[in-house]
């Protein structure tokens, strides 16, 4: 069975503006997909529609079977029983989706408290065993800080932690890299890379950097103005791309030959 089966999925507003249109793709236990694309394309709006996150004016029709249930009509009930524990999601800006008034030990509780029943001191050492688990520096210190307080790299671990916490069986990742700098972009992927491994998690890699795509995923679906341009395997589709638009992206990113050995790399380590 599909860890996550998307058929037909149109979003449009109220006004009949269409967003994205007819997007289908699957996403088997384990795999990898890369959504790649501009600003605009509908990449970010389909990992909403996927985790019941869309603003109330925008509608999504269509299918998203998670583990063979439908949830495109679901309402926030239902999404709240996936969502975190069964699909988690890291957001580009941390600082936006990080309650700036709680501090971080009392944001990452919230989801342990609800889903696993965590109390006290179990719930102290799994918060920071969870802020651990993706190599923040010190703990105890983390949980007590507010997000202002933290470097944007470890507010991004921190969101990655948040993410983790129940233990999701599909990680969505949203332009996750975009605000960090290259050397901290490179310790987040190489962390992403590891968790994802060992975990054997299903992600979803949303990017509009095909470079940064090429050392995570191993397959792609590129969209542009809502509507899927290409996919297939991500290697294919570097080396023989079918549209003018996904040449483009390749020849703005690094030269293809980085981008073939930045996988080989990879998947060897």
């Amino acid at each position: 069975m599909s860890a996550l089966f998307i058929e037909n999925l149109a979003i449009e507003t109220k006004l009949g503006e269409k967003l994205v249109d007819s997007l289908s793709f699957e996403l088997v236990p384990g795999g990898r997909v890369g959504i790649l694309g501009e600003s605009g394309s509908g990449k970010s709006l389909t990992s909403l529609a996927i985790t019941g996150l869309l603003d109330s004016n925008l509608k999504a029709t269509g299918s998203i079977r998670y583990n063979g249930v439908e949830y495109v009509s679901a309402n926030e009930r239902d999404f709240c029983k996936v969502r975190g524990s069964g699909i988690g999601i890291v957001f580009q800006d941390p600082l936006a989706s990080l309650d700036p008034l709680m501090k971080i030990g009392n944001q990452l509780g919230k989801p342990l408290r609800k889903h696993q029943g965590l109390r006290g001191d179990e719930l102290t050492a799994a918060v920071e065993a969870a802020l651990a688990e993706v190599k923040i520096a010190s703990p105890y210190r983390t949980a007590h800080s507010y997000p202002h307080e933290i470097s944007g790299g470890e507010r991004q671990r921190v969101a990655l932690a948040l993410a983790l916490a129940c233990r999701p069986k599909i990680l969505i990742a949203d332009e996750i890299t975009t605000s960090l700098d290259v050397s901290v972009q490179a310790e987040i992927l190489l962390l992403l890379e590891s968790i994802i491994r060992e975990k054997g998690m299903s992600l979803i890699f949303i990017t509009h950097d095909i470079a940064v795509a090429s050392q995570i995923v191993d397959d792609v679906l590129v969209l542009r103005n809502g509507t899927l341009i290409e996919s297939g395997n991500l290697r294919l589709v570097l080396a023989t791309p079918k549209s003018d638009y996904v040449r483009t992206l390749i020849a703005s990113a690094r030269s293809l030959d980085q981008l073939l050995g930045k996988i080989e790399q990879s998947r060897a380590k």
